[in-house]
């Protein structure tokens, strides 16, 4: 599994002309996913968080809305019915490989969930004998947080009661071992990870997820960057020479700039950390995008050899939510331009049709020449 990792699924079977072209040939890709997620905090209390979604294949992903009261059911892995829920709440969420499921939402209560990469560590457990009627996989387990859930505590009390386990992708035949990062509207945090011995909860104290290793191994190597700072170190005398730093951001130094999960976790921590103060959701959503910037991976600059064929690891999209306001904003690789869908402008009442938004396009340029003016 690509080192990095972070994968947040997916939605509609409409999308399988969109998905990567199955074949018998294809072999086993298992290093994929270098995901990263961010969250920043106004004075005025709201919360705005950001996601981005590496991935060596195609995902061919659209955004779609999912209304309340509609009926949804998990499955098992004998391909039988698994738990079966109401939607409470309406949804936008992505989607990917054609598959009609969550890889990233935001619901009308400012929950979002959202699916990082886990190789290596994440593990879930054989669907016990009698637990059909709470069963679903991993791959189901956003749309049923997204549908039923309000908060962190919810998630929280909800997730023993159910019975997730695997479910493999064959076409393209890519892994699937995912963690979730969880945010609600007052700006708590959930890490939940399945590993071999069990579900886990992790408060989510400093607003970042990655991939592998898992979540309590990064905030131990954080320990590492403790002496990083804003603020520029003051000059040095070393046998009466004075010596200050090479230009601004010294007390930077040292801070990683590579495309690791560790690395990544770390750059998004540290400038999360060192934002200046944001007073609303406008400013707020404005530094998440600086920061999401920081680990944004240009198409090439992560690559890996299968059998002869390289991939390579790119960010495909990037959502951005503001979790008050109920606005689901998103860009991708060809197309930076922010998008938005404001969930509160959406009819969402049982019975309302699902829509959906195609994600790919070329970039949207916003020419200004003929609004140049004289200059004063």
């Amino acid at each position: 599994m690509l080192k990095s990792a972070a994968f947040c699924l997916l939605l509609s079977a409409t999308l399988a002309g969109t998905a990567a072209e199955p074949s018998s040939t294809t072999p086993q890709i298992e290093r994929m996913g270098a995901c990263t997620e961010v969250r920043v905090k106004a004075t005025d209390g709201a919360v705005v968080t950001g996601r981005s979604m590496e991935f060596a294949v195609e995902l061919g992903s659209h955004a779609r809305v999912m209304p309340r009261g509609v009926a949804q059911k998990g499955s098992t892995p004998k391909g039988g019915a698994g738990i079966s829920w109401t939607n409470r709440h309406g949804y936008v969420y992505v989607d990917g490989f054609g598959l009609d499921l969550a890889a990233d939402g935001l619901n009308e209560a400012g929950l979002s969930v959202g699916a990082l990469y886990l190789p290596g560590f994440a593990a879930y457990q054989p669907l016990a004998d009698g637990q059909e009627s709470k069963a679903l996989n991993q791959v189901e387990l956003a749309s049923h947080l997204l549908g039923t859930c309000s908060t962190v505590a919810e998630v929280r009390a909800l997730l023993p009661q159910l019975a997730v386990w695997e479910f493999k992708l064959e076409s393209p035949p890519v892994p699937l071992p995912l963690h979730w990062s969880i945010t609600d509207a007052s700006g708590a945090g959930l890490i939940v990870q399945f590993t071999k011995d069990g579900l886990h909860f992790h408060d989510n104290v400093v607003g970042v997820l990655t991939n592998s290793p898992d979540f309590a191994w990064h905030l131990v190597n954080l320990r590492n960057y403790v002496a990083l700072s804003p603020m520029e170190p003051s000059d040095k005398t070393i046998g009466g020479v004075s010596f200050a730093g090479l230009g601004q951001g010294s007390g930077m130094l040292g801070l990683p700039g590579d495309f690791t999960p560790q690395s990544r976790f770390v750059r998004a921590a540290v400038l999360a950390r060192t934002l200046l103060p944001v007073a609303d959701a406008g400013q707020a959503l404005s530094g998440v995008v600086h920061i999401m910037n920081a680990v944004d991976i240009p198409h090439g600059a992560i690559r890996e050899e299968v059998k002869g064929k390289v991939y390579s690891d790119y960010t495909q999209w990037t959502a951005f939510r503001d979790h008050r306001n109920a606005r689901y904003l998103l860009r991708t690789y060809g197309n930076t331009r922010l998008r938005q869908i404001d969930l509160r402008r959406l009819k969402l009442e049982p019975g309302s049709p699902r829509l959906a938004y195609a994600l790919a396009g070329a970039e949207d340029l916003l020419d200004v020449s003929g609004e140049l003016k004289p200059a004063k």
